[in-house]
């Protein structure tokens, strides 16, 4: 097991030709036996980890998906690999495996939506995408917590 968990940290700091960054986020398929049907299914899991940490110091975040390993190889291509990009998306993933709410505030245009839209489609493929609400420096957190507006239906909808 530990062969393979340095082979993913291998993968996670991946670089090419002229120093860019490959890794990040890896894909696995892993093979399970039910033990009492005997049935074998196919797992697919990501690795998120940060490519830019220091040896050692990296945390890597493993979490079931529902998506291809060409659609993780597309959503790879759109995300732009800058540290910050990493440090977003290893958090996402972190907060995620604990079941914990994440905040992320920055000024706009840095990629917050962006990041949340791939993280959603790492996760579940390209035909699930994330709650999307939109806050301003003016925003109180009472405004976000217990709050439900009902769907106004057309009558073409009813």
């Amino acid at each position: 097991m530990l062969f393979f968990e340095e082979e993913i940290r291998a993968k996670i700091r991946e670089r090419g030709p002229e120093g860019e960054i490959l890794g990040g986020i890896v894909y696995e398929e892993e093979t399970v036996t039910d033990p009492e049907t005997g049935k074998e299914t196919i797992k697919r899991y990501i690795y998120i980890g940060n490519p830019y940490a220091e040896e050692g110091t990296s945390v890597i975040i493993k979490l079931e998906t529902e998506a291809t390993r060409e659609d993780i190889e597309a959503i790879k291509k759109e995300i732009i690999p800058m540290k910050e990009s990493f440090e977003i998306l290893e958090a996402m993933a972190r907060t995620y495996k604990l079941r914990q709410p994440l905040l992320i505030e920055g000024p706009t245009a840095i990629g917050k939506t962006f990041l949340t839209e791939k993280f959603t489609e790492l996760l579940y493929g390209s035909r699930v995408k994330p709650l999307d609400f939109y806050c301003s420096g003016q925003t109180d957190v009472s405004e976000l917590m217990a709050k439900w507006v009902p769907k106004v239906e057309t009558e073409e909808e009813k």
